[in-house]
């Protein structure tokens, strides 16, 4: 029987972390931990995307397929395009519930959130965030998944993953049920993406950074 959790079909285990936002139970105890230690050194810590489910990935993927921007690409230079920044639907980390785009709302300002690394660099709004995390955050469950380029997603210095639970979920991910999940969706490039999927699986699911050890 297929996991659901693990492709972001079903929501057991979320809790709110604010108004807008859901981590599992246990991700959501360290991150409310963690946001309390960082509001104590002077940074109000937030959560800008935390669950996704697959028919939320599935809308994001789709516009981006269709989008004139990509027009000129072939279909399969299309996929590796998004796969750059965003995941294929069923492989978003986000789906677990264990992991979320961090960022500092008074940092940031009156401007508009990017999610772009510039932001989190030496001359960004989010670098005194960026450094408290990078010094921090193991202490609490944390860590950045793609912290450097493996070949598969670029780097996101926003992304952390709770890793007591995301390596778990990640010892249990299929590339079976996954293509037979989107064999029954309507992904847009599903022809070019089926035959793929051992490959997707590994690029960008299983190429991650580790949590640094001591």
């Amino acid at each position: 029987m297929t996991n659901g959790l693990l492709y972001g079909l079903i929501e057991n285990g979320l809790v709110p972390v604010n108004a807008t936002q859901r981590l599992q139970e246990e991700a959501a105890t360290a991150f409310t931990c963690m946001q309390k230690a960082a509001a104590d050194d002077g940074i109000q810590l937030e959560i800008a995307s935390g669950f996704r489910d697959f028919n939320r990935q599935l809308m994001i993927w789709n516009r981006k397929f269709e989008s004139e921007s990509l027009h000129h690409l072939t279909p399969d230079q299309r996929v590796r395009e998004i796969m750059r920044w965003s995941a294929l639907p069923g492989t978003s980390r986000h789906h677990w519930g264990t992991d979320c785009d961090l960022y500092d709302p008074i940092a940031l300002g009156s401007n508009k959130l990017q999610l772009e690394p510039w932001e989190y660099e030496s001359d960004g709004p989010f670098n005194k965030l960026t450094n408290w995390l990078n010094q921090h955050a193991r202490r609490f469950g944390f860590y950045r998944p793609y912290r450097n380029d493996n070949g598969g997603v670029a780097p996101e210095p926003w992304h952390w993953s709770y890793a007591p639970l995301a390596k778990q979920f990640l010892k249990q991910y299929s590339a079976d049920e996954l293509r037979e999940i989107i064999t029954a969706s309507n992904l847009q490039g599903k022809a070019v993406v089926l035959p793929q999927i051992e490959r997707i699986v590994s690029q960008y699911v299983h190429s991650v950074d580790p949590m640094e050890k001591d």
